[in-house]
């Protein structure tokens, strides 16, 4: 088997926390659908990674997420503050689903 191998003395063996973990993306991007998150990831990353937006229009990205008790919260982020610097770049978090649309 190609996963399995001797471990020696002083070896050093990582697992990535993010590995199998993923966010959702939908609306208004070039490609929409199951993006697999990565450390340190934010909206811009996975807008990026989705094949951008439009860029005739303002929009805005509904992050949702479920929270601690299992109900899923919404926040709206306006993509144009984000790109100018005068939003936070919110990070992701596996499960995230992303809805971009046009206007606030």
């Amino acid at each position: 088997d190609e996963l399995s191998m001797l471990v020696m003395a002083g070896d050093v063996i990582r697992v990535s926390a993010s590995a199998g973990q993923y966010v959702y993306v939908g609306g208004e991007v070039t490609s929409a659908g199951e993006r697999e998150l990565r450390q340190g990831m934010t909206l811009t990353h996975l807008l990026l990674a989705a094949g951008g937006v439009p860029q005739d229009r303002q929009f805005t990205a509904k992050i949702s997420r479920r929270d601690a008790t299992g109900f899923l919260r919404s926040q709206d982020h306006d993509l144009k503050a984000i790109k100018q610097g005068n939003a936070t770049d919110p990070l992701l978090q596996a499960g995230d689903r992303i809805e971009v649309r046009s206007g606030m």
